[in-house]
C-alpha cells in the first residue's frame, strides 16, 4: 500500500512539474505552429482548438468532435479551414465553427453556429468582407442568428 502510494505520489509531481494531459498537449502543439509557411489541416485543428479552449464555451464543447469541413460549401471558400466542434448526439444543436486563413493562420471567426439550419458558410465570408478581421468587428455585428435561416442552393 505505502509503496503503491509512493508511485502515486511520484507520478503526480511529474505531471506537476513536466505538464501531463490534453492541456499540456495543447500547449506544446501550439508552440509548434509555424505560421509563415502557411496552416496544414493539423495546425488549423491545433489553432481551434486553442481558441476554442480559451473561449466562453469550453465548458460545454468539451465532448464535442474536433472535424475539417470539407463539404461543397467549404469547398467553395477553399483559402480557409472550417475547423467544427460538433456536438454528435445532439439533434440540432449549435455547433463552434473557427474559420482560419490557410496562408497566415489568422482567425476570421470563431463562435456557435448551427449547421443543420444553415449549411453553407456564405455569411462567415460576407462578415470577413464587411469588417475584416474578426477582432475588428463590433459586438453587435451580425451573427448565426442574422444569416439566412436555410440554404438558398439547397
Amino acid at each position: 500500500m505505502r509503496k503503491d502510494l509512493t508511485i502515486l505520489c511520484c507520478l503526480l509531481a511529474t505531471a506537476v512539474i513536466g505538464g501531463c494531459g490534453p492541456a499540456a498537449d495543447l500547449e506544446n502543439r501550439f508552440k509548434q505552429v509555424v505560421y509563415f509557411n502557411g496552416i496544414s489541416e493539423f495546425e488549423a485543428k491545433t489553432i481551434a482548438e486553442m481558441k476554442l479552449v480559451h473561449s466562453t464555451y469550453k465548458s460545454y464543447y468539451q465532448e464535442s468532435q474536433t472535424r475539417i469541413r470539407r463539404d461543397e460549401h467549404a469547398q467553395k471558400y477553399s483559402q480557409f479551414w472550417f475547423v467544427d466542434f460538433s456536438l454528435e448526439l445532439l439533434f440540432d444543436a449549435p455547433s463552434y465553427l473557427v474559420v482560419i486563413d490557410k496562408t497566415n493562420g489568422d482567425i476570421v471567426y470563431a463562435g456557435e453556429y448551427f449547421p443543420k439550419k444553415i449549411k453553407h458558410l456564405d455569411w462567415v465570408v460576407e462578415r470577413l468582407h464587411k469588417y475584416g478581421a474578426m477582432e475588428n468587428a463590433p459586438d453587435d455585428a451580425p451573427r448565426t442568428k442574422d444569416a439566412p435561416s436555410e440554404d438558398p442552393g439547397t
